[in-house]
């Protein structure tokens, strides 16, 4: 079996009896196309399949092999049939966003790329929001930053992984960035959209990380003051680069830096949401609540994304509906949360 047709293997391990028929795994691993929520107004679409880079602390090559493109027609036809479900968020994934394309353009010079795929879906379909995740810094180019900052449909809000933030980690990690790169792309996404939300994520404790290390992470991390954080302790995945390298760092000294970098982002989150409070902004209804005297519904902003940030919790809302787009003014701010009410539905 070669390396492009590892897909199949686990179904073919099904089939045969030496694996159970079913297992949770995350969204990025399921190998659908078009991957609901239990929330009906906001879907997932993986782009792509697959990936071309080498990180040494992830499997995602070895189960699903390399970077291939799906058809922008067929993602167009699929995402409009989303918007007649009654869909009105789209959220855009892959290992890397950015990296959409390129394998095609390898064989094809004029194949298009992500610029071209997000114009097509705003041309063909009538989804009010997409939400693009999994952005490399070093792929995020001057024509995307100008399409995100010109098309209101595209949300201002970009998931930006950077996985550590010393360059000697990130060297270690064979990410393709630096901190020069990862500066460069905040500054130039924020200065362009002055609206944007940026959420990143990290690794504490990948093998060798020094405290001289989570400490760069950590002065980085200040510094940009990302709106949101996902931090998660470093995770052993057999047949990695990572898992044959030295310099394990033991689970409570993990456990004690991520404590730490959450203390900080738990910081940084409250002084970012409590400058919105007196913004008008515009929300998307998630679900209703029946069990709390002050609390009508539950909403999210474009700055927040489902599952992965806080909420928008509403009072004074009565009558609206899951799947409604509403006007909100924001009037309190938790560390992750925001406290709304309805001034236009």
């Amino acid at each position: 079996m070669g390396l492009t047709e590892l897909q199949g293997l686990v179904p073919e391990l099904r089939k045969r009896g030496l694996l159970p028929d079913s297992q949770p795994i995350s969204t990025m691993e399921q190998p659908l196309r078009i991957l609901s929520t239990e929330t009906p107004h906001t879907s997932y679409l993986k782009i792509s399949e697959g990936c071309d880079h080498t990180c040494a602390f992830c499997a995602i090559p070895l189960m699903r092999g390399l970077h291939r493109s799906q058809p922008i027609a067929d993602l167009v036809r699929e995402a409009a049939e989303l918007g007649i479900q009654g869909v009105k968020e789209i959220n855009l994934i892959l290992q890397d966003t950015t990296w959409y394309g390129h394998d095609r353009r390898r064989l094809d010079p004029p194949a298009p790329l992500l610029p071209d795929l997000l114009r097509a879906l705003l041309a063909g379909t009538d989804v009010p929001w997409f939400r693009l995740f999994y952005m490399y810094p070093s792929g995020i180019t001057p024509e995307l930053v100008e399409l995100i900052a010109n098309e209101a449909r595209i949300l201002p809000y970009l998931d930006m992984p950077i996985q550590h933030g010393s360059d000697r980690m990130l060297q270690l990690m064979r990410r393709p960035e630096r901190q020069v790169t990862i500066r460069e792309r905040v500054e130039q996404l924020r200065e362009a959209i002055p609206e944007l939300t940026l959420r990143t994520t990290v690794i504490v404790g990948f093998p060798g990380e020094t405290d001289d290390d989570f400490g760069e992470m950590l002065d980085l991390l200040g510094e940009i003051r990302f709106e949101r954080i996902g931090a998660f302790t470093y995770s052993l995945e057999e047949g990695t680069r990572a898992a044959e390298m030295e310099g394990h760092v033991p689970v409570e000294v993990m456990n004690e830096r991520l404590g730490e970098l959450m203390d900080v982002q738990r910081e940084i989150s409250f002084e970012k949401n409590e400058e919105l409070v007196g913004r008008h902004l515009m929300a998307l209804v998630d679900r209703l609540v029946d069990d709390d005297g002050d609390l009508d519904a539950i909403a999210r902003t474009t700055g927040q994304a489902l599952d992965v940030d806080g909420a928008t919790n509403l009072c004074d809302a009565v009558g609206v509906q899951p799947g409604s787009m509403i006007e909100v003014e924001i009037v309190d701010s938790l560390d992750y949360d925001l406290i709304g009410k309805v001034t236009q539905s």
